[in-house]
């Protein structure tokens, strides 16, 4: 072998030394299945005369080879596909890194004129060979961000690689390159803003990513206060020009977060639906201006997944609801507005009308723990009065059923669930007495007294023919007394 720290290109025959020339086979056990070319071929690949360049492993791993392969790009001697293209042969051959070696050639190309936004295209690289299986995520990740700590690249070109590589790859892999623009950020390496601006230049200025993707990257990176507020700051100036629109980037963030829970069964979709909502409420208050939504979400959105994951239908009833108080607890969303977004998930069949009646108990069971809750109402109405709104939306895409089995999970409390078989009876005779009979039922299990029903329904504003309705359903059900309490108030 030469003495010379490089691979010329040239054949072993040029040596004094001879060889037992390897198979195709020998070279397959050789290198783990991966045949590469001889050194021979690189200048085909290349393009050019490669004789020059030192390309042997300790150039490779010193990024002295990466240098030397941008410069002939720049040089015009060969092409940037062409350039990534030897990269990883020639890493193949030496058994190194193919992406370090990608991300070495990233900082050098970048430092050049013109080639200023070229790391999205090496990043894009970078995903191409995670899609097809030949590194890992997790290897090209660590090699970006290796690549920084040795002074290989920058912060910002690591960035607009990561943000690159996040096009042809997996809904988690985005995931963990999101992650890791967060880390860079907390290193120090580039400002939160600079982060977000690169991330964006992606589909703008590089077109490497969908304006979706782009959305889904911010989310990912949105892992820590300084990016969550940069984020949230480009999501209203994205919106402010047009860009897009808040029900656009809430649809992304939603799509993104079912498809990293695509494992779970399908019996789980309909919570991940309740995710949604709360996602939606957050992307309203971030919206509004409160940068700290996000912020706040992350550690709930956690409790709410790994209910999912678990099956925890209450765990994940409260993080829902917890996540729509402490909005409006902290002047981010109005409680006004926190119910309509959810009215109107229920009436687009978001959530299902059980679901709404699950999560407004939990609402008005957690409202007492949020000491700022009442300044933020946004109506004269007093705050069990406003979260009473959800009751008859709840019920339109609910039944008499759903209502019975949330009072008798626990899920609902009686006196939302008569609210709720109102608003369900409404228009239906044979409804309204039918919701009587449920009613009777709640009597007879103990949940609430004769009494306490006949008042509820009373007080509640429907007409006269449909309280006598309820109270016949309650008294051809119910036993003696509560026969006897609803005759006494027919006859007042």
């Amino acid at each position: 072998m030469k003495a010379k720290g490089k691979r010329t290109g040239k054949s072993s025959s040029d040596t004094t030394a001879k060889f037992q020339p390897l198979s195709a086979d020998d070279l397959n056990g050789i290198v783990g299945g991966n045949i590469t070319p001889p050194p021979g071929q690189f200048n085909s690949i290349a393009g050019f005369d490669t004789s020059h360049l030192n390309l042997d492993a300790n150039s490779m791993l010193a990024g002295v080879s990466s240098q030397e392969i941008a410069q002939a790009v720049v040089n015009h001697q060969t092409t940037e596909t062409q350039a990534m293209h030897l990269i990883e042969a020639v890493a193949a051959y030496d058994q190194t890194h193919a992406t370090q070696a990608l991300a070495d050639f990233a900082g050098a190309i970048t430092q050049t004129s013109g080639h200023s936004n070229d790391g999205y295209a090496v990043g894009a690289e970078i995903g191409h060979l995670i899609a097809a299986g030949q590194v890992s995520a997790t290897q090209a990740i660590s090699d970006i961000a290796g690549a920084v700590t040795a002074g290989q690249s920058t912060g910002h070109v690591a960035v607009t690689m990561l943000a690159g590589m996040s096009g042809p790859v997996s809904a988690s892999v985005q995931a963990a390159a999101g992650t890791e623009i967060a880390a860079l950020v907390t290193a120090g390496s580039l400002t939160a803003t600079q982060a977000v601006t690169d991330i964006v230049n992606a589909n703008g200025a590089a077109g490497a990513l969908t304006l979706d993707q782009v959305i889904n990257v911010l989310n990912d990176a949105a892992g820590t206060p300084a990016m969550h507020a940069a984020v949230a700051s480009e999501y209203n100036s994205l919106m402010a020009s047009g860009l897009t629109t808040g029900n656009h980037i809430t649809a992304d963030i939603g799509a993104a977060a079912a498809h990293s829970y695509s494992g779970i069964s399908h019996d789980s979709t309909a919570d991940m639906n309740m995710i949604m909502v709360a996602k939606t409420l957050t992307m309203d208050a971030v919206i509004a201006g409160d940068y700290g939504a996000l912020a706040g979400f992350q550690p709930l959105l956690a409790t709410m997944q790994n209910a999912v994951a678990n099956g925890n239908e209450s765990v994940l009833d409260n993080a829902v609801a917890n996540s729509v108080l402490s909005l409006v607890n902290a002047g981010g969303l109005t409680l006004t507005t926190a119910v309509a977004d959810l009215v109107q998930q229920i009436n687009s069949h978001a959530i299902s009308g059980d679901q709404g009646f699950a999560l407004l108990n939990s609402l008005v069971n957690l409202a007492p723990n949020y000491s700022n809750l009442a300044n933020n109402v946004g109506s004269p109405l007093s705050v069990d009065a406003v979260l009473n709104q959800l009751a008859p939306a709840s019920a339109q895409t609910g039944s008499l059923s759903d209502v019975v089995a949330a009072v008798n999970s626990g899920r609902l409390a009686v006196g939302q669930a008569i609210a709720a078989l109102g608003g369900l009876a409404a228009g239906s005779t044979v409804a309204q007495i039918t919701a009587g009979a449920d009613i009777a039922g709640f009597i007879q299990s103990g949940y609430i007294t004769t009494n306490a029903a006949i008042a509820d329904i009373v007080s509640s504003n429907w007409s006269t023919t449909e309280t006598f309705n309820f109270l016949l359903g309650m008294a051809s059900s119910g036993n003696t007394a509560i026969a006897g309490a609803r005759l006494r108030k027919c006859r007042a």
